[in-house]
């Protein structure tokens, strides 16, 4: 995978690209960029290469919801030898928002913690590793509101 706009103003860079995607593409293979900006938004990239990039799939990844966090916490925590209870998972799930890489790295950190102890953690060791391992939030949505008190009255 090859985030693209760091092509930008690579001129030789992007003409090895541009043939290298032609051979690709005429054998029939999957090419896969990423990129922070759409095609027609990165500057000093090739026309020939942006229309190509506009030609194929686009999709926009956005921050995963509350329950889709849930949901991948607890694939994650399958395969993995840490079981913590379900207000832990809720509560990273509620207050670990970025990225799913930021979710593996908690994960990570916790069950490294836990297997130092010896133990299962508890929620205030998890709050505590989670306040260094993560940035603070700046603010809550609707929908975050409406998620954490649905599940206080649980």
């Amino acid at each position: 995978m090859v985030d693209i706009q760091f092509l930008s103003n690579k001129d030789r860079t992007q003409d090895e690209l541009f043939h290298l995607f032609n051979h690709f593409y005429e054998n029939n293979k999957q090419v896969i960029f990423s990129s922070d900006k759409a095609p027609k938004h990165i500057t000093h990239l090739e026309d020939r290469l942006r229309s190509r990039f506009e030609g194929g799939m686009i999709v926009d990844v956005i921050k995963p919801d509350y329950e889709s966090r849930l949901a991948i916490l607890k694939t994650k925590l399958k395969n993995s030898l840490f079981y913590p209870h379900n207000q832990i998972v809720e509560f990273i799930a509620a207050n670990v928002q970025d990225n799913i890489r930021e979710l593996e790295g908690v994960i990570n950190v916790l069950i490294c913690q836990s297997q130092l102890k010896n133990r299962n953690l508890n929620l205030q060791e998890v709050k505590s590793l989670i306040k260094t391992s993560v940035k603070p939030k700046k603010s809550l949505s609707v929908e975050e509101v409406t998620v954490l008190v649905a599940h206080l009255q649980h």
